[in-house]
């Protein structure tokens, strides 16, 4: 199938890509947010010598993850904004919380459930105003 800027072409048709997002929902509330990163599941490995002398490997305990979300929007009168800024009085406020993938319709595709979870200091994006060109006069003539 042949795209063109990021639509598909069909039978002369130009068809939008689906559009995802992933809706965080806590206590009630919902925020969305464009992209997710960092639900990894890993375990640290315990290496042991059984009695014959051969190395045997198993899995320890689960290491916790950090869950970045991207591109979200929050009101300052959101319950999600209240519970990341949080942090800033030094508390330490554990939640149980959903992620849901949704597809361009708003249905839900997947849903994550993440226990104990707590906010990290969020961080802006690093922005760059596009660059302006330099236009030369002339003189009139």
């Amino acid at each position: 199938m042949e795209t063109h800027h990021g639509r598909h072409l069909t039978d002369r048709c130009l068809v939008p890509d689906p559009t995802y997002r992933f809706v965080v929902s806590a206590n009630g509330h919902e925020a969305t947010f464009g992209s997710m990163s960092g639900l990894n599941i890993t375990h640290e490995n315990i290496i042991y010598r059984d009695g014959t002398g051969a190395l045997h490997q198993i899995p320890g305990k689960m290491n916790p993850s950090s869950i970045t979300l991207r591109q979200g929007t929050l009101s300052g009168d959101s319950m999600v904004y209240e519970w990341i800024n949080s942090i800033s009085s030094n508390e330490i406020n554990k939640q149980d919380i959903t992620i849901s993938l949704t597809d361009d319709t708003g249905d839900y595709l997947l849903t994550w459930n993440i226990s104990n979870a707590f906010p990290q200091p969020p961080t802006a994006p690093a922005w760059t105003p596009p660059a302006t060109r330099s236009r030369s006069r002339r003189s009139p003539s």
